[in-house]
């Protein structure tokens, strides 16, 4: 019996995967404190090449954080120093730590995250319970959990692709080898945040949606808008064409399958604390320009090109700039964010009207996806590196000029491994000419995938069924 080539190429391609995700990316040290050892040597120049590469791939803080976030919620103990230790203002208000007790999300734990983002953080911390596994077990294990849901997004990215006819005779091994180059170029964070849960979320509702099983789409919208609110703005590619063909009960239907969702969800912690949910749902609101936006990248231009004064703050667990145009750029991005998102859904809603064909509306709702999500990315004064996850994997789903989309969000991954995470402080101590130079690139290339789904979106032409 003979294998196939492309069945051979595509489980090599998701062992690469699962390699790449929790082999390269985490050949970090255990115990901690040899990782700190290890990384002592470094900054004086006594490392070996092989532990100046584990370093460069070891895991970040965020980890310790979902760790602790984990153990705080399920009653274990929690390690004082490491939860200091994440940088975050959540968790350094929680001293005394002991004794150790069962703590409710939102009521006795500040956090920034909305409910189900749980879900990423406390199923790997019960499975190393179950030999008494430490930090670094947990490492491995979210790691590998995270990875589960990257392949799942490529598997409904492929089903839906094969399902439009845009799957050639190669079947998935060309969508699992931009993957592998995608999550290559991105480095440390393509596991190290729970973005791929939400990235899962997305993927599966766009497989529903273009096959029209809209409450199925309904449902695994709030789900992503649960664990991340970004989804949220996907919601009128739901609605729009039926609201077109005045279907006005399906549009109905849908907007109360989401709701009821979104509802089952997230008025259990609601009810158990409205100011803590409440407060977690302002967070991002309170924030300035952070350095790694648009916006941001701008004022460093202009600081290293002009020598416009620009100072840095420590704010929400992230950078933010400060200058006599920040208030200016916070107020700016309030009116640039809605208007470039609201452009796609009319661009969206005018090719409806001119399509009737459901084969070229699914495609037309897959770069309108693509256009909102990079909206959200190049035009809120908000962006973090682990937000490059949320394009994936939209690009490879796009199908007008689908090589330069891709080519453009492969680069926009590579561009922020450069910086984030072990250039990161070079970039925010010194405003280094070099690290602004490929921020502001980065963000250039996130702005072209907006500007060219959305241009896409506007010149589609008519097909009829």
């Amino acid at each position: 019996m003979t294998i196939p080539r492309n069945r051979i190429a595509t489980i090599a391609l998701v062992a690469a995967h699962v390699a790449l995700l929790n082999g390269v990316f985490a050949v970090g040290f255990s115990p901690e404190s040899r990782e700190n050892d290890e990384r002592a040597k470094w900054h004086r120049g006594e490392a070996t090449t092989w532990s100046a590469i584990r370093l460069y791939f070891s895991k970040n803080y965020d980890e310790r954080l979902y760790y602790e976030l984990a153990n705080l919620t399920l009653g274990f103990s929690v390690s004082a120093e490491r939860a200091l230790d994440t940088g975050s203002r959540l968790l350094d208000k929680l001293a005394p730590f002991d004794p150790p007790r069962a703590r409710l999300p939102y009521r006795d734990i500040p956090i920034e995250y909305p409910a189900l983002a749980l879900l990423a953080f406390i199923p790997p911390r019960l499975v190393t319970a179950l030999w008494g596994g430490d930090f670094t077990d947990y490492q491995h294990i979210l790691g590998l959990f995270l990875t589960a849901f990257t392949l799942g997004s490529i598997f409904f990215a492929y089903r839906t692709l094969r399902r439009l006819g845009l799957i050639g005779r190669r079947g998935p091994v060309p969508l699992l080898a931009l993957s592998l180059l995608f999550h290559f170029g991105l480095g440390v964070i393509s596991t190290h945040r729970f973005d791929p849960l939400v990235a899962f979320f997305v993927a599966a509702m766009l497989d529903a949606l273009t096959a029209g099983r809209l409450k199925t789409a309904a449902i695994l919208l709030a789900l992503g808008v649960s664990t991340k609110i970004y989804p949220l703005f996907l919601a009128p590619l739901l609605v729009i064409p039926t609201l077109v063909d005045r279907r006005f009960a399906d549009a109905a239907r849908s907007g109360a399958v989401f709701s009821l969702a979104l509802a089952l969800v997230n008025l259990p912690p609601l009810l158990a604390s409205p100011s803590g949910y409440v407060a977690m749902l302002s967070f991002q609101g309170e924030r300035g320009v952070l350095m790694e936006s648009t916006y941001g990248s701008i004022l460093l231009v202009a600081h290293v090109l002009f020598g416009y004064d620009v100072t840095r703050t420590l704010t929400h667990g992230s950078w933010e700039l400060v200058s006599s145009a920040s208030s200016t750029l916070v107020s700016l991005s309030h009116i640039v964010l809605p208007a470039a998102i609201a452009a796609v859904y009319a661009a969206f809603a005018r090719a409806i009207l001119k399509n009737k064909e459901a084969t070229a509306r699914n495609i037309l709702a897959l770069d309108a996806a693509l256009a909102i999500v990079a909206a959200l990315l190049a035009f809120s004064k908000i962006f973090s590196p682990q937000f490059v996850l949320w394009l994936f994997p939209l690009a490879f789903l796009s199908t007008h000029h689908r090589k330069r989309r891709v080519v453009a969000l492969i680069t926009a991954a590579f561009l922020t491994q450069i910086y984030f995470p072990r250039a990161y402080p070079i970039l925010y101590q010194t405003f280094n000419p070099a690290l602004v130079t490929v921020l502001f690139l980065r963000n250039a290339a996130v702005g072209f995938l907006f500007f060219d789904a959305l241009v896409g979106l506007w010149r589609s032409k008519a097909r009829h069924a």
